[in-house]
């Protein structure tokens, strides 16, 4: 959906009504969420009430009670910033460090995830760096790509406890 610069839909009234109205078939996350927010914050009246719509459909399949936290929300954004600005790498270091439960599981998915072999080294790094080999033993090889299992591989090998 396209946005302007103050986070609210850009394009002509019909335009930011169908883009609302297409999320009637949306998966409901975060991104759902947020889309419909800013249908909900249009200043045209019609597009207001197509994200009502929009809920309403949503509303009538049922779906899980979204649970939205602080950590999950930089998680859903860690890759939306360019490589240059660290964020990704800052926020991965944020959730190791947090070291709850919940900010764990997000950094393990994070590192499951990562696209880049580059990022998946500095996040490896960041781990052994926290003293967090435990959770370099633990996650699962088997779906990694040559690269990043020699990458996961050094790391355990290089470093003891």
């Amino acid at each position: 959906m396209l946005e302007r610069s103050d986070r609210l839909l850009r394009g002509s009234r019909d335009e930011r009504i169908a883009a609302i109205l297409a999320l009637e078939q949306a998966e409901w996350g975060l991104d759902a969420v947020l889309d419909l927010h800013r249908g909900l914050l249009d200043h045209a009246e019609a597009v207001r009430l197509a994200a009502v719509e929009a809920l309403k459909a949503i509303a009538q399949r049922s779906p899980e009670q979204l649970t939205l936290t602080p950590a999950s929300f930089l998680a859903h954004h860690m890759f939306s910033f360019t490589v240059a600005s660290g964020a990704a790498e800052g926020i991965f270091g944020f959730l190791v460090e947090l070291g709850t439960p919940e900010a764990i599981r997000l950094a393990m998915e994070a590192l499951e995830h990562a696209s880049r072999n580059d990022d998946f080294k500095v996040f490896v790094e960041t781990v052994v760096r926290a003293k967090r080999l435990d959770l370099l033993r633990q996650f699962p090889q088997d779906r990694l790509g040559r690269t990043k299992r020699d990458i996961l591989r050094r790391a355990i090998g290089g470093s003891r406890i």
